[in-house]
C-alpha cells in the first residue's frame, strides 16, 4: 500500500513548511520566515497548493487528494495569520501578510471555489471579534480543517486558537483582519461577483464603522475609498441591496465628519489627514448616489470655513465647485458678506465663488463680432467690485508696520490664476477678446505700487512674482503693450537688442499719464538691473511667455506686434543655440514643438537642430521632444491647452492628426476622443491647426540632421531616438528608401538589448506607415517590406546558430509586432521565422514562438491549420529543410523534429502530419538527397509513419516531385533524383509520369508564366511519351493540348481562389494555343475571367487587365460575336483604372474588327443602357 508521503506529490514541500511553522511557534525568527517567503516567491506555487493528476485516477481518490491539499492550505494560512497577530506592524507582519496574499492570489486564479471558502475564514474572525465585550475574555478557534487519518499520523494540522483578553488585543486583531477584508471585498466588487456573502462582509465592516475607535473606522473607510476609486467598480450600477450598504457607510461617514470637525471626537493629525483625503476623493467622484451627501457636507464645510474653522484648502475648493448647485445658498454668502470681507478673510472661497459669478455673467453676455475687445467691468458687477478692491490696494503705497506689498501681489496673482481658468472655460464656446483691467492704468498702478514700496519700506524687489504676473498679461489685459511686457520679462537678454539702458522703450500705450509711465518704467528697469537672475531662470520665463502666446487663451495680438515678438524671441534663441551653454540649450529644446507651432517662418530650425545635436546631453533632450516636434512641423495637429494646478501655469500638448486619428476624422470626433482621455477637473481647450507650409529644402536639411541620430553610438540616445522613427516614417516620404530601411531594420540586431527591445515596440508602426503611404510606389513598398523580412530572417538564423538567447527573445517580440501588418508576404515570412524558433533545438523560446504562431493565426481571424493550409507548399518546404538540418546536425529523427510543430499547426501528432502532408513534403526531401544523402533516412521515416513502402510513397507522389525537380533544379540534380526514384520504385520515369499525367500537365501549365522554357520542354516530353515515343515538333504541342484543355481549365478554376499565378499563366496559354484552339472554350474562359475579376479586382487589377487583353486578342474574333456585350459589361470596372488599355481592347473589337462584329454592336446599346 502506498504511504501518504508517496501519495502526495507535494509532501516534501509540505514537510518543510510544517517543521518550520512548529519552530516558529516557539521562536518567531525573522530569518526562518524569510526562508519561507523565498521558497514561496521562487517555487512554482501551483504544485504545492493545487493537486493536479492525469485522467486515469478514480474520481473518489482525486477528490480525496484535493481535500487534503485544501486542508493543508487552510492550516498554513491559519498559522501565518496567527504570526501576523503576534507581530502587528512589524517587518515579520509584512512578510507573513505578503505570503498570505500570494497564496490567496494563487487560489483565486486556480481554484476560485476554494478561494472563497478560505477567505470566509478571515471574515469569520472579524465577525467573532465584533462580538467581543470590553474587559471580558474571548477564546476563538479559527481556520479549522478536515482531518485525514493517514495525514494526521505525519502532520497534525491543528486549528488556530486565539485568546482575546483586552480591547487593545481585539483592535490589533481587527486591524490585521481588515487588511485581508479590503482585498476580499475589492476582489468581489471588481469581478462583479455579488452575492449574499459580500452583503454580510459589508455588515461586518459597517459594525466597526459604527462601534469602534476612529483608527479602525479609518481602516474601514480605506476600503470604501478603494471601491469609489476603482476604475472597474461602478457603484451606481450595483444592486439595490448593496447600494443600501454604501448609503449606510455614507451616513456613518457624515456623522464622523460632524464629530471630528466639531471637535466632539478626539482625532490625531494622521486620522484627520485621512478623513480630509477621503472627503476630497468623494467630492471629486461622479457617483450619483452620493450627490445629496456631497451637497450637505459641502455646505457644512463652507459654513465651518466662514466661521474661521480650519478646513483643508482642497476641500474648500471642491466644496465651492459643488455648492454652486444651490444658487440660493451661494447668493446668501454674498448677501451676508461684502466682497472686501470675503477676500480679506476667506480668499479661497471668495475667488472660487466670484469666478462662478463672473462665469454666470458671461453666460448671459452677447458677443458682438464688430467689437474687437470687450471690457468685463461693463457687464459683470461681481468683477467690477473685485477689480476696484484690487486697484485700491495697488494705490496703497505706504505701510504701518509690515509691508503689504507681497501679500497684495500674491492676492493679485491668485486672482490672475483664477482668471486664467475662467478664461479657459469661457473660451470653450469660442474665441473672444476680453479685458479685465484697463491695461495702461493697470501697468502704471502695478509698477508704481512696487517702486514706491521699495523706496518706503526697503523691501526686496519681488522679481519672481512680478514675472509670473507679466507672463500671464495676455490673458487679462488688452495686448497693446505686449512688446513692453516682453522687455520686462526678457530683461537679462536685452543686451542683444540695445547697447545701453537709455535705448529701452519707455512709452505705455493707452490712456495714462505719459510722464508718470516713463518715470516708473525707468525705475523698474533700474530695479531689474539689480536683480541677480541667472540666465536659465530668465530663459524659462521667456519660453513660458511664448507658451502663453501660443495658447488659445490669450487676447488677439496684431500682426505687427506678433512679427516683432517673433523676431525678438528668435534673436534670443539664436544666441542660445549658437553661443549658449549646454544647460541653456537643454531648456530651449524642451520648447521645440511650441516654437515650431508659434513661429511662422522656420528657416532657423535646421541650424538650431544642427547646433544642439553636437552636445550629447542636449542631443538627448532634443530626441525626447522630436516626436511631437515632427508632427507639429509636418502635419495638421490638435493643440491641447491645459491648466496645471500644481505649477499654476498653462501647459500645451499636441496630438498629430495623421498619427493618432483615422483619415478624415471630423473635429467633433477628435475632440470627444481627447476629452475621454484627460482629467476632467482642470479646464482645457482643444483647437485643430493646419501645419505650416515648409520649403522642401528646409525639410530635407531637417531630415538629414535628424537622421544622424540613427548612427549615434550612445545607446541612451538611440533608445530615445527609436520612438521618433514612427513619426519620421509617417511624415517624411524621403525616409522610405532601401538605404534608410537597411539602417533602421538593423536595430533588430543591435548589440544592446535595450535598443532591440525599444525597436520591437516601434517597428510595426514604422512599417505600417510605409505600407499606408499613398505617395510611395507599390514596388518600393514591396522592396522595403521584403528587405525587412529578409533581415529578420538572417538575424533569426544568426541567433540560433550562436545560441544568442537575448537576441532570440527580442527578435521574437519584433516578429510578433510585425505580424500586425496585414500585407501578403508577412504571414508566410513570419511563419517561416517562427518555425525556425519552434523546430531548431538551440532555440530557448520555442514555447513563446508557438504562442506567437497561434497569435498570428488569430490576428488573421483564422486557426493555425487554416493559415498553414493557405501556405501549405511553402511551409512544407521550410519544414523539410529544418528536418534535414536537425537530422544532419544532431541526428534528430523526423518524428522528433515534427513533435511540436505538427500539434501547433493543428495535427494530432507527427505521424498524422507526415501521413496527410507527405505529398507536399516529398518533393523537397527528395531534392535534398543529392547534397544531403542522410535525408534518405527521413524519407524512409515518412514511409514508415504512413504505413507504406518507400517505393509506393515515391510513386504516389511522383507528380509533385517531378514538377518541383524539373522546374527548379539543375539537370544533374534532376537526373540523380530520378535515378533514385526509379531504383526505389522499380518503375521507369516514363511509366511514373503516365501514372501521374493529369497532375503533371495541370501543374506544368500553372507554371507556364514563370518557367515558360522549362514548361514547354516538359510538355514536349509528355507529348512524345504519349505518342509511343515518336518525336513531336513544338508547333504540334498546342494541338496535343487541345483535347485536354477543358480539364486544364477546370483545374485552373479550382485554383482561382488560392493562386493569383493562374491569371498570368492563363494569358500565356492563350498566346501559346492560338485563336482557333481556344475559341471552343470561350464561354468557360469568360466565366472564369469574370470570377477572377470579382476576386482580384481591387487587389491586382493589372493582372485582370492583362489576361483579358490576351484572351480577346488571341481568340477567334468571329467566335466572340455573341459575347461582345458580355465582354464590354465585364470590362467596365477595369475601365475606371486602366482607361487607355480598355479603350485599346474596345477599339480592337468594334473598330479593327467592325466587319466581323457589326451585327452584334447593337447589343451593346441595350446591355449598357444607352
Amino acid at each position: 500500500m502506498t504511504s501518504v508521503e508517496e501519495e502526495i506529490p507535494a509532501f516534501s514541500m509540505w514537510k518543510i513548511f510544517y517543521d518550520t511553522m512548529k519552530l516558529l511557534e516557539m521562536d518567531q525568527s525573522e530569518g526562518r520566515i524569510e526562508d519561507l517567503a523565498n521558497i514561496i516567491n521562487t517555487q512554482k506555487l501551483t504544485s504545492i497548493f493545487v493537486y493536479s493528476a492525469d485522467g486515469s485516477i478514480p474520481y473518489d481518490k482525486y477528490n480525496s487528494m484535493c481535500q487534503k491539499y485544501k486542508a493543508f492550505t487552510i492550516w498554513l494560512l491559519g498559522k501565518f495569520f496567527y504570526l501576523s497577530t503576534l507581530n502587528n506592524g512589524s517587518r515579520i507582519d509584512k512578510l507573513v501578510t505578503d505570503i498570505q496574499f500570494r497564496i490567496l492570489n494563487l487560489m483565486l486564479f486556480t481554484q476560485p471555489n476554494i478561494y472563497h471558502e478560505i477567505t470566509a475564514e478571515y471574515c469569520n474572525v472579524l465577525k467573532l471579534l465584533n462580538g467581543y465585550e470590553s474587559e471580558n475574555q474571548l477564546e476563538i478557534e479559527i481556520f479549522n480543517v478536515n482531518h485525514f487519518q493517514d495525514l494526521k499520523q505525519v502532520m497534525d494540522l491543528d486549528s488556530v486558537k486565539i485568546v482575546v483578553d483586552s480591547t487593545v488585543t481585539c483592535d490589533n486583531l481587527k486591524r490585521t483582519c481588515l487588511k485581508f477584508m479590503s482585498e476580499i471585498i475589492m476582489e468581489r466588487l471588481e469581478s462583479h461577483f455579488i452575492d449574499q456573502a459580500i452583503v454580510d462582509y459589508f455588515d461586518i465592516i459597517i459594525h466597526i464603522l459604527r462601534e469602534d475607535d476612529i483608527v479602525l473606522k479609518m481602516d474601514v473607510l480605506d476600503i470604501y475609498q478603494s471601491a469609489i476609486e476603482s476604475r472597474v467598480v461602478f457603484i451606481d450600477e450595483l444592486p439595490v441591496y448593496l447600494l443600501i450598504k454604501f448609503d449606510e457607510i455614507l451616513g456613518l461617514l457624515e456623522t464622523l465628519i460632524y464629530e471630528v470637525y466639531n471637535f466632539k471626537l478626539e482625532c490625531t493629525e494622521k486620522c484627520r489627514g485621512k478623513l480630509d483625503r477621503i472627503c476630497c476623493i468623494i467630492l471629486e467622484n461622479k457617483i450619483k448616489s452620493c450627490d445629496e451627501f456631497k451637497l450637505r457636507i459641502c455646505k457644512y464645510f463652507i459654513n465651518k470655513s466662514m466661521e474661521n474653522d480650519k478646513i483643508c484648502t482642497k476641500i474648500q475648493i471642491k466644496s465651492c465647485d459643488i455648492i454652486v448647485q444651490d444658487e440660493a445658498f451661494t447668493e446668501n454668502i454674498f448677501k451676508c458678506n461684502s466682497i472686501e470681507k470675503l477676500v480679506e478673510e476667506h480668499q479661497v472661497i471668495a475667488l472660487k465663488l466670484i469666478s462662478w459669478k463672473i462665469e454666470k455673467d458671461f453666460e448671459g453676455f452677447i458677443h458682438e463680432k464688430n467689437i474687437r475687445l470687450h471690457y468685463v467691468n461693463n457687464f459683470c458687477a461681481s468683477w467690477n467690485r473685485l477689480s476696484d478692491l484690487l486697484m485700491k490696494r495697488l494705490q496703497k503705497q505706504s505701510c504701518d508696520d509690515n509691508c503689504i506689498m507681497m501679500d497684495t501681489l500674491k492676492l493679485l496673482l491668485d486672482i490672475i490664476n483664477m482668471l486664467v481658468k475662467l478664461r479657459m472655460k469661457i473660451t470653450q464656446n469660442g474665441k473672444i477678446n476680453v479685458e479685465f483691467f484697463a491695461e495702461a492704468q493697470f501697468i502704471i498702478f502695478l509698477l508704481s505700487f512696487v517702486n514706491l514700496h521699495l523706496q518706503n519700506c526697503h523691501s526686496p524687489f519681488p522679481h519672481n512674482i512680478l514675472v509670473e504676473i507679466w507672463v500671464k498679461v495676455p490673458i487679462f489685459l488688452n495686448v497693446a503693450n505686449i512688446e513692453l511686457i516682453f522687455h520686462l520679462i526678457a530683461y537679462p537678454f536685452l543686451t542683444l537688442f540695445y547697447k545701453t539702458n537709455n535705448e529701452l522703450p519707455l512709452s505705455i500705450s493707452g490712456r495714462c499719464d505719459v510722464k508718470e509711465g516713463r518715470m516708473h518704467l525707468k525705475e523698474t528697469y533700474k530695479n531689474l538691473a539689480l536683480v541677480q537672475e541667472n540666465k536659465s531662470s530668465a530663459l524659462k520665463n521667456v519660453c513660458e511667455f511664448m507658451t502663453m502666446l501660443e495658447s488659445d487663451v490669450t487676447n488677439e495680438i496684431n500682426d505687427i506686434s506678433r512679427h516683432n515678438l517673433e523676431a525678438n524671441f528668435l534673436k534670443i534663441y539664436t544666441d542660445i543655440f549658437t553661443k549658449g551653454s549646454g544647460q541653456l540649450q537643454c531648456i530651449l529644446v524642451k520648447y521645440l514643438p511650441i516654437m515650431i507651432s508659434y513661429f511662422k517662418s522656420l528657416e532657423f530650425l535646421p541650424k538650431l537642430l544642427l547646433h544642439t545635436c553636437e552636445n550629447q546631453t542636449v542631443a538627448s533632450n532634443v530626441v525626447e521632444v522630436l516626436p511631437n516636434a515632427l508632427c507639429v512641423l509636418c502635419s495638421d495637429y490638435v493643440r491641447i491647452t491645459t491648466w496645471c494646478d500644481t505649477k499654476k501655469s498653462i501647459a500645451i500638448d499636441y496630438k498629430c492628426i495623421r498619427c493618432n486619428f483615422v483619415k478624415n476624422t471630423g473635429d467633433d470626433v477628435i475632440k470627444k476622443s481627447i476629452l475621454s482621455s484627460v482629467d476632467e477637473e482642470n479646464p482645457l481647450l482643444i483647437s485643430t491647426n493646419k501645419s505650416t507650409v515648409i520649403n522642401v529644402n528646409i525639410l530635407k536639411n531637417i531630415f538629414k540632421t535628424i537622421w544622424k541620430f540613427s548612427k549615434d553610438t550612445n545607446t541612451n540616445i538611440l533608445k530615445k531616438f527609436l520612438p521618433v522613427l514612427p513619426r519620421i516614417s509617417s511624415h517624411f516620404d524621403m525616409f522610405h528608401t532601401t538605404e534608410h530601411t537597411q539602417t533602421w531594420i538593423s536595430f533588430a540586431g543591435h548589440p544592446d538589448q535595450g535598443v532591440r527591445k525599444e525597436f520591437s515596440h516601434v517597428c510595426c508602426r514604422i512599417a505600417k506607415h510605409c505600407q499606408n503611404n499613398e505617395v510611395i510606389s507599390k514596388t518600393t513598398k514591396e522592396n522595403i517590406l521584403k528587405l525587412c523580412l529578409e533581415e529578420l530572417f538572417k538575424l533569426a538564423k544568426k541567433s540560433l546558430q550562436y545560441s544568442d538567447y537575448d537576441l532570440q527573445e527580442t527578435l521574437l517580440e519584433t516578429i510578433d509586432a510585425i505580424t500586425d501588418i496585414k500585407v501578403k508576404p508577412v504571414p508566410l515570412e513570419c511563419m517561416k521565422i517562427l518555425l525556425y524558433f519552434i523546430m531548431i533545438p538551440t532555440s530557448k523560446y520555442s514555447a513563446i514562438a508557438e504562442t506567437f504562431l497561434m497569435e498570428l493565426a488569430r490576428k488573421y481571424n483564422t486557426k493555425p491549420l487554416l493559415l498553414y493550409g493557405k501556405y501549405r507548399r511553402e511551409t512544407c518546404q521550410y519544414i523539410a529543410d529544418l528536418c534535414a538540418i536537425n537530422q544532419a546536425l544532431i541526428k534528430y529523427k523526423l518524428e522528433k523534429s515534427l513533435e511540436n510543430v505538427s500539434v501547433i499547426l493543428g495535427f494530432s501528432n507527427a505521424k498524422d502530419f507526415a501521413c496527410k502532408e507527405s505529398s507536399y513534403l516529398m518533393p523537397y526531401l527528395v531534392s535534398l538527397i543529392v547534397i544531403m544523402p542522410a535525408v534518405l533516412s527521413l524519407i524512409k521515416e515518412v514511409a514508415d509513419l504512413s504505413d507504406i513502402s518507400q517505393g509506393e510513397l515515391l510513386a504516389n507522389n511522383y507528380g509533385g516531385i517531378f514538377i518541383y525537380l524539373f522546374l527548379n533544379k539543375s539537370e544533374k540534380e534532376f537526373i540523380d533524383c530520378m535515378r533514385y526514384i526509379e531504383n526505389t520504385t522499380g518503375m521507369t520515369a516514363s511509366v511514373l509520369r503516365k501514372r501521374n499525367f493529369k497532375i503533371i500537365l495541370n501543374e506544368l501549365l500553372l507554371n507556364i508564366h514563370e518557367k515558360r522554357e522549362r514548361v514547354l520542354i516538359a510538355l514536349k516530353l509528355l507529348a512524345t511519351e504519349d505518342t509511343d515515343g515518336a518525336a513531336i515538333d513544338m508547333k504540334r504541342v498546342p494541338d496535343y493540348l487541345q483535347p485536354r484543355f477543358l480539364g486544364v481549365l477546370q483545374y485552373f478554376d479550382t485554383k482561382l481562389f488560392s493562386k493569383k499565378q493562374v491569371l498570368p499563366s492563363l494569358a500565356e496559354i492563350f498566346k501559346f494555343m492560338g485563336p482557333k484552339r481556344i475559341a471552343p472554350f470561350r464561354l468557360k474562359i469568360i466565366a472564369m475571367l469574370r470570377t477572377a475579376l470579382n476576386l482580384y479586382h481591387s487587389e491586382c487589377p493589372e493582372l485582370n487587365c492583362s489576361v483579358w487583353e490576351a484572351f480577346v486578342t488571341n481568340c477567334d474574333i468571329e467566335s466572340l460575336a455573341g459575347q461582345l456585350a458580355t465582354i464590354f459589361v465585364s470590362l467596365l470596372p477595369l475601365y475606371e483604372i486602366f482607361p487607355t488599355r480598355m479603350l485599346k481592347i474596345f477599339s480592337y473589337l468594334i473598330i479593327q474588327n467592325e466587319n466581323q462584329l457589326k451585327n452584334n454592336i447593337a447589343d451593346l446599346f441595350s446591355r449598357l443602357g444607352c
